[in-house]
């Protein structure tokens, strides 16, 4: 059986764990996570409106008067008019005038080509040759001191060495052939004679250039004048001056009776109400859900005690609402970092926040406040408010409250 001093302990010691492990939590280190939430942009900005005056435009006061008319005594000269007399004139027929051309004969030149015929020529060649020298024989001599034979200066046969046959030795002696000079000429047939035969164009009847006549020359009545008919003048036109209406005395009317309008007072305008300016105070709501992204670092102190600092990226998309416009939609970007300060209980951090926010039109201040829970040593949840405010967005004074739930990775 067992007691209940058995079993009592047990629940006591899982407590007691569960405090020593929650009391070894540090926040102490970076983290980073993602948060999704709703907002609710406000903005506000006075518009001036300028009131016109208000004024009454009071008519001038007139009156009807009859001005009577104005006349004179005019002498009106006799009026006359000149009239054009027209001239008197009568249609003549006039003959043409010709005239008789002898035109000269036609021709023209022709060509007529040569008249020519083959004939075939033949011409002897005689035979073709040509005068060479007769030259001495050539020998060598048996004995290398008999190699200069006489000579006989008289003919001209003095005999000489054949090149190539033989060469000078060192006793001044040549052991080839020698040949004498020239003895006489001689006629050498290089070609028979022959017989060559051609073919020749010879011209019989050399071309010409004759006159050809075309057209035998001709005589033809040319018109020089034609005939026409012209109109003549016989008796030439005038300008004359007719009376019309004889001088006259009239009464003429200088200005005729008239009404006239006259002013008894002028027109003026009464001021009701002068102009004047005023402000108009125009509020707009925007509400939206936003998503976004931060990354920071915490440190705590012995005493529980925890500083930090964090970046945020956020961005909305949500629909704007007003009393002037129809509802659109409207995307926000902010970038902002802060410094937190909280106070540890076990693993719950309660922290607030104070920062600078930029956006694409205005940059701000930031204050939030907000708890996280560590799930783990590492896996945190959270919730958070934040305020942001801005002084000029596009022209607007604007505050933004985002409340977010977050979940973050703790390293």
């Amino acid at each position: 059986m067992v007691s209940v001093d058995d079993v009592a302990p047990a629940p006591m010691i899982a407590a007691q764990s569960q405090l020593e492990n929650a009391q070894s939590f540090s926040w102490t280190g970076p983290y980073l996570g993602a948060a999704i939430g709703y907002s609710d942009l406000k903005l506000k900005r006075r518009v001036p409106v300028e009131h016109p005056a208000e004024v009454i435009e009071h008519p001038a006061i007139t009156e009807e008067v009859i001005v009577p008319a104005v006349t004179e005594e005019v002498v009106i000269p006799a009026e006359t008019r000149d009239v054009e007399i027209p001239p008197v004139t009568e249609e003549r027929e006039i003959p043409p005038v010709t005239r008789d051309v002898v035109h000269p004969p036609i021709t023209r030149e022709v060509e007529i080509p040569p008249i020519t015929e083959e004939r075939e020529i033949v011409v002897e060649h005689p035979p073709v040759t040509e005068e060479r020298p007769v030259i001495d024989k050539i020998w060598k001599p048996t004995d290398p001191k008999d190699q200069y034979p006489g000579c006989n200066h008289g003919n001209n046969t003095c005999p000489v060495p054949v090149p190539g046959s033989g060469e000078w030795n060192d006793k001044g002696q040549w052991t080839g052939d020698w040949k004498r000079g020239e003895v006489g000429r001689e006629t050498v047939t290089i070609r028979d004679a022959w017989t060559e035969t051609s073919t020749e164009t010879v011209i019989v009847t050399p071309g010409r250039t004759e006159t050809e006549i075309v057209r035998d020359s001709w005589t033809e009545t040319v018109v020089v004048t034609p005939g026409r008919v012209e109109t003549v003048i016989v008796e030439p036109g005038r300008t004359e001056t007719e009376i019309v209406s004889a001088a006259r005395t009239e009464t003429i009317i200088v200005e005729p009776e008239r009404r006239e309008t006259r002013i008894i007072s002028e027109a003026w305008t009464e001021v009701v109400r002068a102009a004047y300016a005023s402000t108009f105070v125009q509020e707009m709501k925007e509400s939206a859900n936003t998503f976004g992204v931060f990354t920071g670092y915490r440190y705590q102190f012995s005493n529980k005690a925890v500083v930090g600092v964090e970046a945020n990226y956020a961005r909305t998309n949500g629909v704007r609402t007003s009393f002037e416009q129809e509802s659109h939609r409207f995307d926000l970007k902010t970038v902002s970092i802060e410094a937190q300060l909280g106070y540890a209980y076990a693993r719950f951090l309660p922290y607030i926040a104070a920062g600078y926010v930029k956006t694409s039109g205005d940059d701000g201040w930031l204050a939030a406040a907000g708890v996280d829970y560590a799930l783990t040593d590492n896996v945190i949840l959270g919730i958070k408010y934040t305020r942001h405010d801005y002084d000029n967005l596009q022209g607007w004074k604007a505050t933004n409250d985002t409340i977010s739930a977050r979940v973050g990775w703790k390293f």
